[in-house]
C-alpha cells in the first residue's frame, strides 16, 4: 500500500480536482513502474504538477512488496526534493502527518544537529520543559515536544548519509523524543510554518551561541525590513 497526505494550494475547487486527478494518475503509474525505486517514485508523483499547486507532506509505504522501504528516509526525500517544507516522526519512529500531532497544541522545540544529542542538550530540553510546565496555559495532555533538524544539518557536504541520519533519529526516539525535519534555515521561517497549525503556545529552546547568531543582521538581508521584520515574524502571539 501507499498512503499519502496532500495539501492543495489552489483556491478553486475545479483546479483542486484537476490536480488530484493528475496526482492519482501519477500514483498509479509510479506503483506499476517505480515501486522498486522509491526516490524516483516520489519525484514522478508531481509529473505535470508543481509544488505551488500540490504539497505532499506525508508518505508511507508498506506491505509484502514494499517491506524494504524505510519510511523515514522516504519522508526526508520529500523535504530534500522540495515537495514539502517539513516532515515528522513520532517517538516510535513512525511517520506522521504534522497537523495530526501539532494542531492547537502547546509546543516545545529544540533545534540542533544531534550528532549525537549531548548531555547539555538533553538538560536544556528537560529544564525548559520544567519551565513550560509552570505556564498558566500548560495542559499535560495538550503539550508536545520535539527535536527539529534542518535539511542542512543532515546533509554532509551536499550528500545525504542515510545511516548517519537514521542513527540520530534512533537515538532521539530512544530518549522518547519526536523528530521534525525541515528546510527552514531561519528561526522566523520555522515559527511562520508552525503558525499554520494554530499553535496555542510555542517555545523554542536555543543556546547562547545560537542566540548570538540569530542577532546577526546578515541573515536578514533578503527582507525589506531586515532584522526588525524578521523579529516581528519571530515573536508572534504566544511565541
Amino acid at each position: 500500500y501507499v498512503l499519502l497526505h496532500v495539501k492543495l494550494h489552489e483556491n478553486e475547487n475545479i483546479l483542486q480536482q484537476q490536480s488530484l486527478g493528475k496526482l492519482g494518475v501519477n500514483l498509479i503509474f509510479a506503483c506499476f513502474n517505480f515501486h522498486k525505486r522509491p526516490n524516483l517514485f516520489l519525484q514522478s508523483l508531481l509529473d505535470n504538477l508543481s509544488v505551488d499547486r500540490v504539497e505532499i507532506n506525508m508518505v508511507e509505504m508498506g506491505g509484502p512488496e514494499l517491506d524494504y522501504v524505510d519510511n523515514r528516509l522516504l519522508s526526508v526525500q520529500l523535504v530534500k526534493n522540495g515537495m514539502t517544507p517539513a516532515t515528522m516522526f513520532d517517538r516510535y519512529g513512525k511517520v506522521q502527518q504534522p497537523a495530526d500531532m501539532l494542531y492547537k497544541k502547546n509546543i516545545l522545540v529544540l533545534r540542533g544537529s544531534f550528532r549525537p544529542i549531548t548531555y547539555i542538550g538533553f538538560d536544556m530540553l528537560k529544564s525548559s520543559f520544567a519551565l513550560f510546565k509552570k505556564d498558566k496555559d500548560y495542559i499535560k495532555d495538550n503539550t508536545f515536544t520535539f527535536c527539529e533538524m534542518t535539511l542542512n544539518n543532515i546533509m554532509d557536504q551536499g550528500d545525504f548519509d542515510e545511516r548517519d541520519f537514521l542513527s540520530r533519529v534512533d537515538i532521539l526516539n530512544g530518549m522518547g523524543q519526536n523528530v521534525m525535519i525541515t528546510n527552514f534555515m531561519e528561526f522566523y521561517k520555522l515559527v511562520d510554518h508552525l503558525a499554520y497549525y494554530r499553535i496555542k503556545n510555542l517555545r523554542i529552546i536555543i543556546g547562547v551561541l545560537t542566540f548570538v547568531n540569530v542577532l546577526e543582521e546578515k541573515y536578514y538581508e533578503s527582507l525589506n525590513g531586515g532584522i526588525l521584520e524578521a523579529f516581528g515574524k519571530l515573536f508572534t502571539r504566544n511565541m
